[in-house]
């Protein structure tokens, strides 16, 4: 996903302007529009101490098929307080039996959180 590659990555901020490393209030901000991606619906995610749900784009070295039910960690495509990491995505705590993934599919996924 060449938007989330493309977004300042977390170690460029100057020291004590950093973003938060963990937020219990951080919440889902920003979507963006994929076409023909690999996405997981999870209602029930978590990063950094936040708890959230909606629908993440994949990252490419996701395996399929994944766990179908306890807590499994998922790299996805997504922003943490607009910024990422430096050579792959987050790995978001996913209940995967409540989580289904899809492929080739054209849908609104969450890009950032923060708040």
């Amino acid at each position: 996903m060449n938007k989330y590659f493309s977004a300042r990555i977390w170690d460029e901020d100057p020291p004590g302007k950093r973003r938060p490393n963990t937020d219990v209030k951080a919440r889902t901000l920003a979507s963006v529009k994929v076409s023909n991606a690999r996405v997981i619906d999870a209602q029930h995610a978590k990063y950094r101490l936040a708890n959230f749900g909606g629908t993440f784009a994949l990252a490419e070295s996701v395996t399929l098929p994944l766990p179908k039910d306890g807590w499994h960690a998922v790299e996805v495509y997504c922003l943490w307080y607009g910024r990422r990491l430096k050579t792959h995505g987050a790995k978001f705590k996913i209940d995967m039996s409540k989580a289904h993934v899809r492929e080739n599919a054209t849908c609104e996924v969450v890009f950032d959180i923060g708040r």
